[in-house]
């Protein structure tokens, strides 16, 4: 048997790419590539679209089945799901045994926008364009019916997060216009897990990945699952 499965799972109408950041850091902090999983998620392939009649159950089923095919020659499986992947390694976790799970801004409420002003605010000309652009692009690949379920995601894991056993570990970022940051007291205050931990970051938006802490991000994480590694 191997030891431990990183598996490293991408938000809402995203891929494998958007994830890429965390899979590298992970790499830098001595995990081997063999050993590290970035699933597309069903529905998923376009940037900014997910194939219309997508269902959250269809996900996480398909994503059972990846983890069952690719991942069960390991003694451990770690968990690393950004955005709405955080929901859906929740929901996952009501399903298999995981063991640890790190939730990088898992959006268990939506926009914020004190937040979204803040960042016009602080940051240089360039960000601001960036993020007005990703704000737009999002409302115009978000249809409605994709939007509803997310909210049935939201609404399964809201109801089921007692069950979920795994250690874990909530990053939230305190200026995330995306994720609403009660989204991390609700996960806490209401998940199963006998350890578990909030971790806040100041100065950060939603896209964690793209952040120029992210290396920060993954050795606090890293060093929260008790692993040794230089």
């Amino acid at each position: 048997m191997k030891d431990i499965a990183y598996i490293v799972i991408h938000g809402f109408g995203g891929t494998p790419r958007d994830v890429q950041p965390i899979k590298e850091q992970l790499m830098l902090n001595n995990i081997p590539e063999e050993d590290i999983y970035t699933p597309l998620l069903k529905g998923h392939g376009i940037k900014g679209k997910i194939e219309i009649g997508t269902r959250y159950e269809d996900i996480i089923e398909d994503l059972k089945e990846y983890v069952k095919t690719n991942c069960s020659d390991y003694n451990e499986m770690y968990i690393f799901g950004y955005s709405m992947g955080g929901l859906v390694s929740l929901g996952l976790a009501t399903n298999m045994k995981i063991d640890k799970l790190v939730l990088l801004n898992a959006p268990m409420h939506i926009w914020n926008f004190k937040n979204f002003l803040w960042t016009l605010y602080t940051k240089e000309p360039m960000q601001k364009f960036h993020h007005i652009k990703t704000v737009l692009s999002s409302f115009k690949y978000s249809k409605i019916i994709n939007s509803l379920e997310l909210r049935r995601l939201q609404t399964y894991v809201r109801s089921n997060l007692d069950r979920v056993k795994a250690d874990t570990y909530i990053i939230q970022s305190t200026h995330d216009y995306v994720a609403k940051p009660s989204s991390a007291n609700e996960i806490y205050e209401k998940i199963g897990a006998a350890e578990k931990k909030i971790k806040w970051y100041d100065d950060m938006t939603h896209y964690i990945p793209d952040e120029e802490c992210i290396d920060t991000v993954i050795y606090d994480s890293l060093n929260w699952t008790n692993m040794n590694y230089v």
